[in-house]
C-alpha cells in the first residue's frame, strides 16, 4: 500500500460536488480502486493524488471527472494503447515492464464505457501518469441548488467563524487541500512545513497576541515529528488544541501514542472534508449539536432518500435506545434484536432494508450472525443480500477488514453520532441495487458456456449479476497479489491468492484457469518460483477469454 512504501496519497475536490447525485457507486469506486492500486504499484517516491470535479452541469445533468495523477515511471507512447488493451495480448516487452496493470485497465476502461463515459491517460516517463475518467449522472433536486460544497461557511453560527487553525504538514499537496478545506469554512489558516516553523510560528503570533484555537499536526514529518510537536504546544501553549493525521500503516502504534499524550482527536489521512469539519468543531469544544444539527450533517448530508425497514441487533438498552430514535427521527422503522440469535431469527421470518449489527454480543456474535446470514441467502435461490454494517466499540487497527471480510458491508465505531450513522447508512445503501446505465455500443464476446454459472445460482440471473460483478472487482487484485508474489518470492501470499482466485473461477467453469491457477497454488505451497513465470502469462490469456462474455453480461443483463 501506499503507507509501505513511503507514499503521500492525497484526495482532492476541484469543485463544489452536488450533494445527491445518481449513479452507480460500486463500478466507479472499482475503477478508482484500479487506478489508485495501479499508481501505487509504479510509484517508488511521492505521492499519489486523487481528483474529483463537475466538468460540465446542465441542468439535472452533470458530468462528474475522476483523475489519478502519480510520480511514478511513467508509460511511454507507444505503449498507452497496448495496457489498456489486456484482451489482445500485448507484446512480451509491456508485460515485464507493465505486467499486472493491462487486466485491471481493461476491466476499467469497459466499465466506464458502462457507464456512459470515457476514460484517458497522460504519461510522461520518469515523470508520472495520470489516469481520468469522466462520467455522466443525474443531479437529484438540482432546481433547489443543493450541494455539497464545503464552501458554505454561512451555515456556521457566528462564533464558530472566529476558529483559527494552525496547519502544520510538511507535504505541499496535502496542505493545499487540507488548506483549502479549512478555508472553505470560513476559518483562519495558518500554516507551517515544520514543526520547527510551527513553534517559530506561534512565538509570533503570540506576541501578536493572534494565537491559532487548533493545531492540525501531521505525525509523520522530518525533523521533528508530529507528537513531539504536539507535546512542546502542550507545554509551551497549552490553550491550543491538537488534533493529529494519522497514517493507515501505523495506526496501532500512533493511537498509543495519542493515548500516552492525552491526545484525544485524531483522523487518518486523507480525511474526508466531513470527518475533517467533525473534528475540528468537536476539538474546539463543540460536541452538542448546533441548532438541533451537527454542522457537519447540516452542510455535508443529505436527507434519507427513502425510508428503510431496519433490524437493529444490539444488546445494550442504552444503546437500542439512542440507535433507535437517531433512525426513527430519520423516518426509518426500526425491529430490535438483543443478539445475534434474534438477529437470524427475525431475518428468516421477516424481510429489512438493512441490518445494523453489533459485532460484541452474548451467545452469537455479530461475525457470526453475519456469517450465518450469507449461509441463508446463498441457500435461498432468489433471495437477494440484505446490507449489514458493523457496529463496534473497540475500533481497532483491522476491525473493519474483518467485518468486511465476514460479509458485512459498512461499519461504523462507537459512540455513534447521527451523521456518520446516515451518511454511512446512504453510502451502504446506495449500493443495493446498482443503478442500471443504458449503453448502445455492441460488446465484444466469444462463445460461453453458462451452464456452470448457471447451476451454480439455480437459475437466477439477478443472482448471477451479482456474482459477476464481484468477480469483475476481485480478478484484477488478485492478478496483482500473484505478481507481487512472485516478483518478492512471497510463497504464502502466492498460495493464497492463486486458491482464492481458482475457487473464483470455478463458478464459471473454466476450467483452463482452474488449472493453471491450481498450479501457481501449487508452487506457493512448494515454495516454489522456477519455472512459474510463464503460468502468469498463461492465467493472463485464459482470463483475458472469459472476461468479454462476463463484461458483455454485466453491462447488458443478458447471457451471450
Amino acid at each position: 500500500n501506499a503507507f509501505a512504501k513511503n507514499l503521500e496519497l492525497n484526495v482532492a475536490f476541484e469543485t463544489p460536488i452536488p450533494r445527491e447525485i445518481v449513479g452507480d457507486p460500486v463500478r466507479a469506486r472499482q475503477v478508482v480502486t484500479n487506478l489508485v492500486g495501479n499508481a501505487i504499484k509504479f510509484t517508488e517516491s511521492g505521492e499519489v493524488l486523487v481528483r474529483v470535479d463537475v466538468i460540465d452541469q446542465t441542468g439535472d445533468e452533470a458530468a462528474l471527472r475522476f483523475s489519478v495523477a502519480d510520480t511514478g515511471i511513467g508509460i511511454p507512447p507507444d505503449r498507452i494503447e497496448a495496457i489498456f488493451n489486456a484482451f489482445e495480448q500485448a507484446d512480451n516487452s509491456t508485460t515485464r515492464q507493465f505486467g499486472g496493470t493491462g487486466l485491471g485497465l481493461a476491466i476499467s476502461r469497459r466499465l466506464v464505457e458502462l457507464l456512459g463515459g470515457a476514460i484517458s491517460v497522460e504519461s510522461e516517463v520518469n515523470y508520472g501518469s495520470t489516469f481520468s475518467f469522466t462520467i455522466p449522472l443525474r443531479v437529484v433536486r438540482a432546481s433547489e441548488g443543493a450541494q455539497q460544497d464545503s464552501r458554505r461557511g454561512q451555515a456556521l453560527p457566528s462564533e464558530l467563524r472566529e476558529l483559527q487553525v494552525l496547519l502544520v504538514d510538511d507535504n505541499d499537496t496535502s496542505r493545499g487541500i487540507l488548506r483549502e478545506m479549512i478555508a472553505s469554512w470560513g476559518f483562519e489558516c495558518f500554516e507551517a512545513d515544520s514543526a520547527e516553523a510551527a513553534c517559530e510560528l506561534l512565538r509570533r503570533t503570540d506576541r501578536d497576541r493572534s494565537c491559532p484555537t487548533l493545531a492540525l499536526i501531521d505525525v509523520l514529518m522530518p525533523g521533528t515529528d508530529g507528537f513531539a510537536l504536539a507535546k512542546r504546544i502542550q507545554t509551551d501553549w497549552p490553550a491550543i488544541g491538537c488534533v493529529m493525521l494519522l497514517s493507515a500503516g501505523h495506526q496501532d502504534c500512533n493511537l498509543s501514542r495519542c493515548d500516552r499524550l492525552g491526545l484525544r482527536w485524531h483522523l487518518l489521512k486523507p480525511p474526508q472534508p466531513s470527518e475533517l469539519l467533525e473534528t475540528i468543531l468537536n476539538a474546539w469544544g463543540c460536541d452538542e449539536p448546533i441548532g438541533g444539527e451537527s454542522p457537519a450533517a447540516a452542510m455535508l448530508f443529505p436527507e434519507p432518500s427513502r425510508p428503510l425497514r431496519v433490524l437493529l441487533a444490539e444488546d445494550s438498552p442504552v444503546n437500542q435506545k439512542l440507535a433507535v430514535g437517531l433512525l426513527t427521527r430519520a423516518g426509518h422503522r426500526v425491529t430490535l434484536a438483543g443478539n445475534g440469535r434474534e438477529a437470524l431469527e427475525q431475518l428468516r421470518n421477516a424481510s429489512f432494508d438493512l441490518v445494523l449489527m453489533d459485532v460484541q454480543m452474548p451467545e452469537i456474535d455479530g461475525l457470526q450472525a453475519t456469517a450465518a446470514i450469507r449461509a441463508d441467502e446463498a441457500r435461498r435461490n432468489g433471495h437477494g443480500r440484505t446490507p449489514i454494517v458493523a457496529m463496534t466499540a473497540h475500533a481497532m487497527a483491522g476491525d473493519r477488514e474483518r467485518c468486511l471480510a465476514a460479509g458485512m458491508d459498512g461499519y461504523l465505531s462507537k459512540p455513534i453520532r447521527a451523521h456518520t450513522l446516515l451518511a454511512t447508512i446512504q453510502e451502504v445503501m446506495a449500493q443495493f441495487p446498482a443503478t442500471k446505465v443504458e449503453d448502445s455500443t455492441a460488446d465484444e464476446t466469444h462463445d460461453f458456456d453458462w451452464s456452470t454459472a448457471l447451476n451454480v445460482v439455480q437459475g437466477d440471473q439477478d443472482l448471477l449479476r451479482e456474482l459477476v460483478d464481484a468477480f469483475l472487482t476481485e480478478c484484477p487484485r488478485l492478478m496483482q497479489e500473484i505478481e507481487v508474489a512472485l516478483e518478492q518470492n512471497d510463497a504464502e501470499q502466492l498460495r493464497i491468492a492463486a486458491h482464492t482466485l481458482k475457487g473464483s473461477v470455478r463458478y464459471f467453469g473454466a476450467e483452463a484457469a482452474m488449472s493453471v491457477a491450481f498450479d501457481l497454488e501449487l508452487a506457493g505451497k512448494e515454495g516454489r518460483f522456477s519455472g512459474v513465470d510463464g503460468k502468469l502469462a498463461q492465467l493472463q490469456d485464459e482470463l483475458n477469454r472469459l472476461l468479454p462474455p462476463l463484461m458483455s453480461f454485466a453491462k447488458t443483463g443478458q447471457l451471450a
